[in-house]
């Protein structure tokens, strides 16, 4: 027998599957949640380091160096990326999606403190952080204007 036979054999049958069907349908909907910006949980870790008066060439070989062989061997680790500036060095590392931020970041305390001997003693300790996508801000906007023709509240 096809679905046709059947539904014109069973016509009260196939409109209450279809009123259930879409009963369903419309709980499913109104229940989904919507968000503009759904949360997001990406596995970056920040290691900063200050050393007032440093070079960007000392703090990438007293520093910077000894953090990224450090850490390198932490399991899930995809990406370091350094950034030796004057005074600071900044050791960004990028997870796999599947690794647990948190986790990551007690990872990298701990590798890090244990060459906390082999980083200069005038440097600072260094201060790990997680970057939380979601608290950046979607939009920054600047607005600029000529002083002498337009006060700052036209302009706002």
């Amino acid at each position: 027998m096809s679905i046709a036979a059947f539904s014109i054999k069973r016509p009260v049958l196939i409109s209450m599957v279809m009123v259930a069907m879409i009963i369903f349908g419309v709980l499913a909907y109104v229940g989904m949640p919507l968000n503009i910006t759904p949360s997001i949980d990406i596995p970056y870790v920040l290691v900063q380091t200050t050393y007032a008066g440093a070079s960007p060439d000392l703090i990438e070989s007293q520093i910077s160096k000894k953090i990224e062989d450090a850490v390198s061997m932490i399991s899930g680790l995809d990406t370091i990326t350094s950034y030796s500036l004057e005074n600071v060095s900044l050791v960004l590392l990028k997870f796999t999606m599947d690794v647990d931020v948190d986790t990551a970041v007690q990872d990298v305390t701990k590798k890090v403190n244990n060459i906390s001997n082999d980083l200069p003693d005038d440097a600072d300790d260094p201060i790990f952080q997680k970057i939380n996508i979601n608290e950046l801000p979607i939009l920054k906007i600047m607005l600029a204007g000529d002083s002498s023709k337009i006060t700052m509240a036209e302009l706002y």
